[in-house]
């Protein structure tokens, strides 16, 4: 490889002046060169458009480099600088003082990339063929709707060769993922798992007579459905069993206390309390738990009942 450090572009008559100011590098092949009748040198790499100018003087020759052209047909696009035309031909006989000219390639033709973001695929695919660049689509998950270009790379204005392709990144819509089970979970165990997921998490508390206190009782979505990513589930810590409130019994007769509290979900004892009031006979005098406060279903409510004895 050798290195070019010379601008070839415009045409050179007289003096020769090349500007450095880029960088670019050629492979160089000795067997490209031409040689016409007076000796001067045409190379197909501009890399020596300079000894062949000091070689075209030598012979009596000007040469001249003109630039602009950046395609030979029947070989497409060529890089720039290397030399793609020359007049006269070589072999042409030509007279000592004549001027040959040579044609370096400018590199590919530079476009500007148009803006793809928000159009279906098929008007970017339209849009690009019209700029001159090729499209390679690739299909993404977005919030976008499917089919819409989401992003795209080089970006919108970007200036590149004719021919570039042209990154297109397609909305194939939000992704699908199943929600995961979390029932009869402690609630931080439950949200590490759906967070990592990718869903959100609502947590609220409810009574359960089936789950116990600080698990997950029930879960929305289900277990298994099929959402949107990073959409929300709500997830129920169970409290318990839910208290139910003790009825009061005192003063009622035995029979219409046990049903009082056989109704509230309670269960119920009866210890005899000896009394000399016979109005006192069967009713209730005092109960434990007491009457208005809260209690677990099935608490025993233990009822103190008159049993009336003559002094």
């Amino acid at each position: 490889m050798s290195t070019l450090e010379h601008d070839l572009r415009g045409t050179i008559d007289g003096e020769v002046d090349f500007s450095v100011h880029r960088r670019a590098e050629y492979s160089y092949d000795a067997s490209v060169y031409r040689r016409v009748p007076l000796g001067v040198i045409f190379p197909r790499s501009a890399d020596d458009v300079v000894a062949a100018v000091n070689h075209a003087r030598e012979n009596g020759l000007d040469l001249a480099v003109r630039g602009g052209a950046h395609s030979v047909p029947g070989f497409g696009t060529v890089d720039d600088g290397v030399v793609i035309e020359q007049s006269p031909r070589e072999g042409t006989q030509v007279s000592q003082g004549s001027t040959v000219t040579i044609t370096v390639s400018t590199g590919p033709r530079q476009v500007q990339v148009p803006g793809l973001i928000g159009l279906t695929y098929e008007e970017a695919v339209d849009a690009l063929n019209d700029a001159g660049l090729e499209p390679r689509r690739v299909d993404v998950f977005s919030e976008r709707p499917a089919g819409q270009v989401t992003n795209q790379n080089p970006n919108e204005g970007q200036r590149v060769d004719e021919g570039t392709q042209v990154e297109v990144r397609v909305s194939r819509g939000i992704r699908q993922v199943g929600v995961p089970d979390v029932l009869g979970q402690s609630e931080s165990s439950a949200r590490s798992e759906l967070e990592a997921a990718g869903f959100q998490v609502s947590v609220t508390e409810a009574p359960s007579d089936t789950t116990s206190e600080g698990l997950v009782s029930s879960q929305s979505p289900s277990p298994g459905t099929e959402v949107d990513e990073g959409a929300t589930v709500q997830i129920t810590i169970s409290t318990g069993p839910e208290l139910v409130t003790v009825p009061d019994v005192i003063g009622e007769t035995r029979t219409n206390a046990r049903t009082l509290i056989r109704e509230a979900g309670l269960g119920r004892s009866v210890v005899f309390q000896d009394v000399s009031d016979p109005a006192q006979d069967d009713i209730v005098l005092d109960q434990d738990p007491a009457g208005g406060s809260e209690a677990d279903p099935g608490t025993t409510v233990t009822m103190a009942v008159g049993r009336f004895v003559e002094p």
